[in-house]
């Protein structure tokens, strides 16, 4: 009779270098005061929670199939977050309500893709998912320089996870219009934890 091969729980040290590792760089370059742009009215270490929570939705649509297709790193990587956050409000003078905020949203997004990583088992439907939300991300900057082009007055799109949670910072206590998106998405999350549970089901009663 063979032997049950016993489950192996996914490696966390990889991920957890590539969700930790772009944070890093972008806190240190912040806390070294480099000038992003001369007509950049705020200097670099104020804008240091705007740029690292971008990074975060960045890292996190690109490799949210890696990121999050288990509890465990699911854990550490929202554990490991935690001081990444309160770093970077410190050092860009920001209060705890923009820091919670644009957290929170984050946590939203990993639970609204953590249904979607656990189904994507095939390389290709990954590949192709994470090139959808890289041209979902896309969307928000390319309305916003479009419109700064046109010389209307280019309000952040809350179509764009991107642009969103920068436009959520500015003021956070306006969530409505971004809490649109997230919504569907987490609909579609559940949905997806609805259908894992039921092909579950199917194969155990086969």
């Amino acid at each position: 009779m063979p032997r049950a091969v016993p489950h192996v729980p996914p490696p966390l040290t990889g991920p957890l270098i590539l969700w930790l590792l772009p944070q890093l760089l972008m806190l240190g370059v912040c806390a070294g005061g480099l000038t992003w742009s001369r007509a950049q009215p705020l200097p670099a270490d104020r804008l240091t929670l705007h740029l690292v929570v971008s990074v975060q939705i960045i890292v996190l649509f690109l490799l949210f199939p890696m990121l999050l297709n288990g509890w465990r790193k699911v854990v550490v990587i929202v554990a490991a977050s935690g001081p990444i956050w309160v770093a970077a409000m410190i050092l860009s003078g920001m209060g705890w309500p923009a820091m919670l905020s644009s957290a929170g949203y984050v946590l939203l997004w990993m639970a609204a893709l953590w249904p979607a990583a656990l189904n994507l088992k095939n390389t290709r439907t990954q590949l192709h998912s994470c090139t959808l939300a890289s041209i979902w991300l896309g969307i928000g900057p390319l309305l916003w320089y479009l419109r700064a082009e046109s010389g209307v007055n280019a309000k952040l799109s809350t179509w764009s996870p991107l642009t969103a949670v920068l436009g959520l910072l500015n003021d956070p206590n306006q969530v409505s219009p971004f809490a649109i998106p997230l919504t569907v998405a987490l609909l579609a999350g559940v949905i997806f934890l609805i259908r894992r549970r039921f092909i579950e089901n199917q194969i155990t009663s086969h």
